[in-house]
Parts: C-alpha cells; structure tokens; sequence
C-alpha cells in the first residue's frame, strides 16, 4: 500500500493517531479542536436577518439552496478532487477495478451534486463573530434547532403530466419511474453534520475510507465474507464529500443539511428567488404536517412547527421582536436569549 494511503513515511502511527482523534469514516461525526469554544454537539445555530426570521417562523422552513450558487465556487468539488489526488498516488497499489469504481463515482457525484443537490447551513458555533457580520448583521438572530431532528423536502405542487413532459425523460418506462421519485422525495429523513476543514483531517477520512474498500474487495474477491460490503463502504465514502470544504471557510464552524432531489422529479419540490441579478433555486425544509396528505390545488404542503429550541438576539437586535414573532407563531415557550459579542460601536456608549 502506498505511503500517501496509510501515513507518512517514517511515521507508521500516523494513520492510526489520526483515525482515533477523528473517527470520521466510522460514523461521520466531525471532532474538531477549537480552544475557548464549547460545542454543543445536540444544536446548530442558523443565522438570520430580522426578515429571515419572520419567514422562518411564519413558514415553519428553513431554505436550502441550489449547492451551485453557493459564495465558495469550490462548494462540494474539494472533497472529490482531494480524493482522486489520493487514489492517483496510491493507484499502483490498489486494484485496478476499485480504482475505475471510485473514479466514475467522483465524477457522478460531482455532476450530480453540482445541479441536483441542495444546501442548508448552520453553525456548530452559539455566538459567531464571523455569522453575525457575514450572515444575520448585528440586528439580527440565530435560530437554534435540535440537530438530532431530520427535516423533510416541502412538496410544493402535486406532480401533474406537464411536469413529466417537461423533464425531457420520455422513455416508455420514465414517466413511471418520475412518479416513484416524486412520491419517495418528501419521504427521505435529511439530517445535520458538521463540515471537515483541515486538510489532514479530510486526507485521513478519505484514507480510511479507500482502505475499508479495499479490504472489502479483497474479502469479495477471496470468495470471504466482508463486515461491510463493497457497496455500502462505497456509499459511506461517497458520503464524506458532502462535507470536506475547502480550509479557508473553517471561521464559518458549518454544520449543514445536503438534500437531493431526483433528476426529472424536481418540479413539485423546487422554487426559486432573484439575487444579485440571477436566479437561485431552493427547497424548503421542515417537518410536515400530514405526508400523506393529498395537495390541494396551488396550495403547498402544510408544516408543522420546526424544532427549534430557543433564539439568540443579535448584538444590536431588537429582542422584544424576536419574542412577539415567536408568540404569534406557537412558539411562545422557545426560550430567548442575547448575543454576548459586544461590538466597538456597543462598547463606546
């Protein structure tokens, strides 16, 4: 096995003292070292403008948008290129057929999640310096939502023919299978994980990831059997792209939610807005009312109250508005709470 796969040269405990400080690849979960910062591991704080607020709570919705549009133009790209560096090093050692596999799935994923996937961030952080300026302004909130709650895509309008017509899918077999997408779309539980920053943290992910593989393909081919199959570690590798970001953005400390919606079947789920002169579109998360309640006509699904568990006041944010929306919304027990961040204009007074 090459160096580059399973430490540095000269240093055979490396991998093994990088996988117990992050067990990234066994779980998921993102351990990372920040002094001075207490992480709260059961929250996510996301950060709004007063206007944000309002439509979160009167909606019962968070938005996701379209991973595209995001402000890094590398969004979802660095963890798929970090792994093929990976896989190129390490490729005369690894058996061609797992290296052809996890190629063609980099190179499907990153089609894919570049025009199909969508994003919801938040913050691991309670009290942000750098969300408060760059996201809600310091007349703004954080909503704080119970990380362990999945949301769910909002159906926007029942599925109808024009739709199917114009995904451009027209094979016999393609209208049936849009309808199956359409109907298990608002059925897929999304949920909350943190994003991996440090570059050594992402190379030792993706290394344990390439191994477990491996391993399972040796078992396969040995006629043995494997713990986990081949499919499933590969899925369980596809999976840690969606939160390797590139190291520039650590200050954002984001956990976020990456949904899906399937490529014909969009439509029912999908909206879009207007900014800076383009066209995003999004998706709403929350936890519906009735899933399988029918729509009415023009009307979305209805949603019932998101889990959200208190509400943190801006540095110059306006708490009594934060306490009158969550009244007239049915959240009148969410506890509220005010930024500790004092800014110099505050300090001056």
């Amino acid at each position: 096995m090459n160096d580059r796969l399973t430490g540095s040269p000269g240093r055979p405990d490396e991998y093994a003292s990088r996988a117990a400080l992050s067990p990234i690849a066994s779980n998921l979960g993102i351990v990372i070292e920040t002094p001075n910062v207490e992480i709260d591991e059961s929250r996510v704080w996301h950060y709004t403008d007063p206007s944000g607020l309002e439509g979160i709570l009167a909606n019962h919705v968070i938005w996701a948008s379209s991973a595209d549009k995001m402000n890094d133009p590398d969004e979802l790209l660095v963890g798929g290129r970090t792994l093929l560096d990976l896989l190129a090093e390490a490729e005369s050692s690894i058996d061609p057929a797992v290296v052809d596999a996890v190629a063609h799935m980099v190179l499907g994923i990153t089609r894919n999640h570049r025009h199909g996937a969508y994003l919801a961030s938040s913050c691991w952080h309670s009290d942000s310096p750098t969300m408060w300026t760059q996201y809600a302004g310091t007349k703004g909130y954080a909503v704080v939502l119970d990380a362990a709650d999945p949301l769910f895509i909002r159906r926007q309008s029942a599925l109808t023919p024009e739709m199917v017509e114009a995904s451009g899918l027209l094979g016999p077999s393609d209208g049936k299978r849009i309808e199956e997408w359409a109907e298990s779309t608002p059925k897929i539980p999304w949920r909350w994980r943190g994003v991996v920053y440090t570059v050594s943290d992402q190379e030792a992910a993706l290394r344990e990831g390439l191994i477990a593989l491996e391993e399972a393909a040796r078992l396969t081919r040995a006629g043995r059997p494997a713990i986990r199959g081949e499919l499933e570690v590969m899925a369980d590798l596809a999976n840690m792209l969606d939160i390797i970001k590139h190291e520039g953005y650590v200050d954002e400390r984001e956990k976020r939610i990456l949904c899906m919606t399937m490529p014909g079947a969009e439509a029912p789920f999908v909206r879009q807005r207007g900014s800076s002169g383009q066209v995003i579109n999004y998706v709403e998360l929350g936890v519906p009312q009735d899933p399988t309640t029918d729509l009415l006509d023009g009307e979305p699904e209805a949603m019932g109250r998101l889990p959200i568990v208190g509400v943190v006041v801006g540095p110059d944010a306006d708490p009594d508005y934060a306490v009158n929306l969550l009244r007239v919304h049915g959240y009148e027990h969410v506890p509220v709470s005010h930024s500790g961040i004092v800014y110099g204009a505050e300090r001056a007074k």
